[in-house]
């Protein structure tokens, strides 16, 4: 049965062969959509309705097991009905979601796929995603410059660590959230990647930390460049927050924000700026198994204070709030929808 599937395969590619007229390497006639490396006809691969390329399961991160079923399914099928059957490869996928807003893949199988391909290289070839706020008029931003709070252009990007550790972007000011699941126990791991890492990072917040509440770190977690960290601890065993700051700042703790409650942590800190405005940075650690509406509650409160003194204000953390199913769940879209009211966006687009 595969010998004959594959005849088929083999000679559908040959009368496609005009939608890769555009690809220069004479030595691949066929070549993947996605590694862009030939196709042979022994190779298994799909044709992508889309983009009409032929792609390599495994660099779509299909299994061999669904690529039998579908193997099978098309012994079954006439001619006709395999040619009105529509398959499509992962990079189209993205690329026709991106553009849903505010995130592209709709499940977690989709993400399953793309992360077990064999060749992620087409990530990086993936459009920017510019998202502009729908700002609502609302009495709490009526004394405030609503275009300061709208980011026009926001690229987001996976890097590998090794990638990331060779970024020098020339950034003013940066700021890098980790959830580490363990401050402690991660600290030598996590000091020593902030150490070789090119990039000037003034703030480091770290969620779930594993700090209890009223208790104090038990190992030395300094890091060489920053100031002591500012910390909160979790009243369960799992949780906590904080957040480092470069020594040559000048930042106090926003005691008036920050609050330890059962179903979250957060953390803000104030830097203070010579010339400019102050800067103000939270760091949040949201317990999955809590009553959302609890944590945008407080938010909404505290951004409507923030407001009114006119600084800029950058928020991290580990929400566990999943925006893929902004569509879906009525209580994500309401926290995404109280954010953007306040004119923050995401700038992470792409599932983590």
């Amino acid at each position: 049965m595969a010998s004959k599937v594959q005849e088929y395969l083999i000679e559908s590619l040959r009368q496609n062969k005009d939608h890769h007229k555009n690809v220069i390497n004479a030595s691949h006639p066929f070549p993947c959509g996605i590694c862009q490396k030939n196709v042979n006809g022994n190779q298994k691969a799909i044709e992508c309705s889309m983009c009409n390329y032929w792609i390599h399961i495994k660099c779509n991160g299909t299994s061999n097991e669904d690529y039998q079923k579908m193997i099978e399914l098309n012994l079954q099928l006439t001619d006709e009905e395999i040619e009105s059957q529509n398959w499509f490869c992962c990079k189209c996928e993205i690329s026709n979601l991106a553009e849903i807003f505010p995130f592209g893949l709709q499940d977690n199988y989709e993400l399953i796929n793309i992360m077990s391909a064999d060749s992620l290289k087409f990530i990086g070839n993936l459009p920017s995603f510019e998202t502009i706020s729908k700002v609502r008029k609302i009495e709490s931003l009526n004394q405030y410059d609503i275009d300061e709070n709208i980011v026009n252009n926001i690229n987001s990007r996976y890097y590998t660590v090794e990638d990331f550790k060779t970024l020098n972007k020339k950034c003013n000011f940066n700021i890098l959230h980790s959830n580490l699941n363990g401050l402690e126990s991660k600290f030598e791991e996590y000091h020593h990647f902030i150490n070789s890492t090119n990039m000037n990072i003034d703030i480091l917040c770290i969620s779930e930390t594993s700090q209890k509440e009223n208790v104090s770190f038990s190992s030395n977690i300094s890091i060489d460049g920053y100031k002591k960290p500012f910390a909160l601890g979790s009243k369960s065993s799992r949780g906590g927050v904080a957040i480092y700051v470069k020594e040559y700042l000048n930042p106090i703790q926003r005691d008036d924000l920050s609050i330890v409650d059962n179903s979250f942590e957060a953390l803000w800190v104030e830097i203070k700026i010579d010339k400019g405005k102050n800067i103000i940075c939270g760091c949040f650690y949201r317990h999955p198994s809590s009553d959302v509406d609890d944590f945008k509650n407080y938010i909404s409160k505290t951004l409507i204070k923030i407001n009114k003194e006119n600084k800029e204000c950058y928020l991290s953390g580990d929400y566990n709030i999943d925006l893929l199913k902004y569509e879906t769940n009525k209580k994500y879209s309401e926290f995404f929808d109280t954010m953007t009211s306040f004119g923050f966006l995401p700038h992470i687009l792409q599932p983590t």
